[in-house]
């Protein structure tokens, strides 16, 4: 992939513990699965809050898009939606596991040629939520 547009629309606020560099890598794995390969644009912000009271994270892109059909399947292991595609079906099934490690969960949001949005939370420090 070029050089990728990163536009932060909402300043996010991360959990600030030990695990900062297992977090970096599930955003930065996020990051390099998205964006349309000519001219990449992704968006990174935060919207409202689960009914637990946690912020909900969001990646949102202007790539090929995911088919409902997939939205689950693109989070398992070793699981590529296109066989002759670089990688190795790894990145997005760490990311999950990532994310459930630190009590939160992903989703994704998208349509074929619409991009896709991943939606994330993580748990927030010492029972506070949207701290």
């Amino acid at each position: 992939m070029g050089n990728s547009i990163i536009q932060f629309l909402k300043a996010p606020h991360f959990p600030e513990d030990e695990e900062k560099t297992r977090q970096a890598r599930a955003l930065n794995t996020l990051h390099l699965n998205m964006g349309d390969p000519e001219h990449p644009l992704i968006e990174i912000g935060a919207q409202g809050h689960d009914p637990s009271g946690e912020p909900i994270f969001f990646m949102r892109d202007n790539g090929m898009g995911i088919a409902p059909e997939y939205h689950e399947r693109i989070f398992r292991l070793f699981d590529k939606l296109d066989p002759n595609s670089e990688g190795t079906g790894v990145g997005l099934a760490l990311v999950k596991r990532i994310v459930e490690f630190h009590g939160g969960r992903i989703w994704v949001q998208s349509e074929l040629r619409k991009g896709s949005t991943f939606f994330f939370t993580l748990e927030s420090m010492e029972g506070e939520p949207g701290r």
